[in-house]
């Protein structure tokens, strides 16, 4: 957040937390969060902002690669394969 104009000095608070120096608020989740900047006059300002999660991922289909109707080629094999589709999410990289 970034503000401007006023008397001296501004400082930041969110959802009404204490007033610091620091306009940046991390770690914050998704929902309605009031912004207030305040100046040395005790002069204030206000927004609301909001946080929208991204769309749930959801698994579309898992298919098995077979070998002779068989999920594996032999006894104790680890060669078994499968294939998910899936959609949503934020398109980072997850390990399932």
């Amino acid at each position: 957040m970034n503000a401007s104009g006023g008397t001296g000095t501004i400082t930041y608070r969110i959802d009404g937390g204490s007033y610091g120096a620091s306009n940046i608020f991390s770690g914050l989740a998704a929902g309605t969060h009031t912004l207030d900047v305040k100046d040395a006059n005790n002069c204030t300002a206000s927004t609301i902002v909001t946080i929208t999660n991204p769309a749930v991922i959801v698994i579309n289909s898992i298919n098995k690669t077979l070998y002779n109707m068989a999920d594996l080629s032999c006894h104790n094999s680890s060669d078994g394969e499968l294939t998910i589709s899936a959609s949503g999410g934020t398109g980072r990289s997850c390990t399932v």
